[in-house]
């Protein structure tokens, strides 16, 4: 994993895996049920106050790789349809990352086939990862 680093004013440098650099802007992230900035730099500022030196084992999954994961897995049970994500965001907890994603399935001719929620959670301190689909 590659990392930069984010100087934080009052802290100093974090070091901060390059994912983490590229999609904080990209996506809405929660923490503890509070929408988080899309500035790295508040970003960085906020999850350090609240997780202190923990904060670099929530930003390894505080990126896009997660769903990702979520993706791959879904992707051979609809291997014949179209897969589109409509809507994703991250949540953050006291040891845990959850990406929920929101996707349409849709047949080879563009018809509509169903909706499909899905999640990723991850113990952040295990690495262990338990996807779900409600389909």
């Amino acid at each position: 994993m590659m990392f930069s680093s984010v100087w934080v004013l009052g802290v100093g440098r974090l070091m901060v895996p390059r994912l983490c650099v590229v999609d904080i802007p990209r996506m809405n992230v929660y923490v503890n049920g509070v929408l988080f900035p899309k500035n790295i730099y508040l970003f960085m500022d906020q999850l350090y106050v609240l997780y202190q030196n923990n904060y670099v084992y929530y930003t390894m999954y505080t990126n896009q790789s997660i769903g990702n994961a979520v993706f791959n897995r879904i992707k051979p049970m609809f291997h014949d349809y179209h897969i589109v994500c409509q809507n994703y965001w991250i949540e953050v907890v006291e040891g845990y990352v959850t990406m929920k994603l929101f996707f349409k399935i849709y047949d080879k001719e563009l018809n509509f086939v169903r909706n499909l929620d899905t999640w990723n959670k991850i113990n952040v301190f295990s690495g262990e990862s338990t996807i779900f689909c409600k389909l």
